[in-house]
Parts: C-alpha cells; structure tokens; sequence
C-alpha cells in the first residue's frame, strides 16, 4: 500500500498537537512539519527533535526532515557560513531517525512579486553554480549521513521545475539527491513543464510528491479547492506516475481555508481510494 503522509501546514495557525491527533485519526502513515510550526524557527533542529518526541507519544511517524537554506546569496559572508554549516545540520538531522530531508536552497523572487517572474525563470549562471556548489555540499553531507535530500519544485526557487532541479542534480552527479513534485505549485507559474511533461522528465529523480490542487485564472492561482477538483486532474498524475514507476509516498498539503480538518479528510479518502484503484488495475 503507498503511504500518504500529512503536511502540517494543513493546520496551519492551529497547534502541532493537534495536528498530530487529527493525522492519527484520519488514518495517514506519517507526517511531514511545516516549518511554521517550529518551536523556535531559529533552531530548527531542536525543533524537529521536540516535535519527534511529540508525534511519536501519539505513535505517528515523522518520516520528512526540514532543509531550508540560501546558498545562492549575494551575501558571500552569509552563503559561505551556510555552506560551512550544512555538513553538521545534515548529520544531525539523519541523527533524529528520519527517512529523507525534503526543503530547498535557493530562493529568488523577483520584483514584481509574482511567480511567473521569479524561482529559475529569473536564474543566472551565477546563481546556478551556487546552487550546484551548495549541492555538492548537501550531496556529500547526506553520503556520508546514509539519508537522501530531495529539493522540492516550489515556487520562488532556483529549482522551481524539472528541467532546473534536475540541472542542479546532474551537475553534482550523487543518487542522493531527488526530487519532490508537486503539481499544484508547479500549476502557478507559467515557466513550469505541465504534469505529463514533468512525470515524463522526472522519472526516478522523483521519490516524494507534496499534492494540492489549484485553478489559473489568467495569471492568478486560486488554491481554495479540494484533491478532487481543480485544474489537475489526479487520476490522470497518478496513473502517469505510478507507470513511471514511482510508488510514493505522497503527502497530501492543502492550501485553501475554511474548515481544514473536513477538507483533509475528504482529500485523504479521495487519494487513498484513487491509490488503491490504481494498484488493483496493475
């Protein structure tokens, strides 16, 4: 059975406790931390050490480590202390007993505030061999440390898309760096491949998946709608990566208000059912 984890953001605003006994209940095989819900944000590891301890008195799994970092910086002070403090954080994180690190290390936002203007569609060579010099740094950190990083296709970073992320890990060469797709952020810029493109270049580079959905209004994205609706179709995604051989785990994240504990349900029965569909065909 392919495990669905919950991110916390879904209860975003509301307290990491709960959000712990709601994912137990619901019925998901683990949780992933929105790094809002860090204690202290500026010690993330003491954090996720806290928030293990929290979920595993609820005997939930945390299987997700948090890696959010700025190695493409003008700041070289700032870049080259982050560089120097990753192989430790790296190191430490696998040390909580996580099974992967998900997160990003490069953000670029462009003036004008939208997603379509920012992430690798504002890149420059300058800021691509940062970012692949910060991921040798990561890569060789995480070999050492036996745990893979998987850089998550996020809006307002360098590695926004397949064809950039994958830039960024072919260029380091190292199997422990991966990819987390998620469609629903991809959906918002105009710069990002479409889900069939993306699943077909993605391959292997993808291990993780983070699902939401969404709809484009011109240049706007609206993310106030359930799994099953929306401009991505999931029944389609999911058949695409299932016979590209990715088998999970997905993490469902919704994005949209009202009451989220009602839409988190109904997201988790509509992908665990759509899941298990999709196994019996095969």
């Amino acid at each position: 059975m392919q495990k669905i984890y919950l991110q916390s953001w879904n209860y975003r605003q509301q307290p990491f406790e709960l959000a712990v006994r709601r994912a137990k209940q619901i019925g998901f095989d683990g949780m992933e931390v929105y790094a809002g819900h860090f204690k202290d944000p500026k010690n993330p590891l003491e954090s996720q050490r806290e928030m293990k301890h929290i979920a595993d008195s609820e005997g939930l799994p945390l299987p997700v480590g948090s890696l959010q970092m700025n190695m493409i910086t003008d700041d070289e002070a700032a870049r080259r202390e982050t560089l120097a403090s990753c192989p430790d954080y790296i190191a430490e994180v696998a040390d909580l007993g996580f099974d992967f690190i998900n997160g990003w290390i490069g953000p670029l936002r462009a003036p004008s505030g939208s997603y379509h203007d920012s992430g690798s569609a504002m890149a420059t060579e300058v800021d691509y061999d940062r970012a692949i010099e910060g991921a040798q740094v990561i890569a060789e950190s995480a070999e050492r440390a036996g745990i893979d990083v998987v850089f998550e296709l996020h809006m307002n970073m360098i590695h926004d898309t397949v064809r950039s992320a994958t830039r960024i890990i072919d260029a380091v060469g190292s199997s422990r760096l991966r990819i987390n797709y998620d469609p629903g952020n991809m959906h918002g810029y105009d710069h990002a491949e479409t889900p069939k493109e993306a699943v077909k270049a993605g391959g292997a580079y993808i291990t993780y998946a983070q699902l939401k959905n969404c709809r484009r209004f011109n240049k706007e994205t609206d993310y106030h709608y359930p799994l099953r609706s929306g401009d991505l179709d999931y029944s389609i995604i999911l058949r695409d990566l299932y016979n590209q051989g990715f088998k999970g785990p997905y993490c469902l994240e919704y994005s949209g208000a009202g009451d989220r504990n009602a839409q988190t349900k109904e997201d988790f029965h509509y992908l665990r059912a759509l899941l298990d569909e999709i196994e019996a065909e095969n």
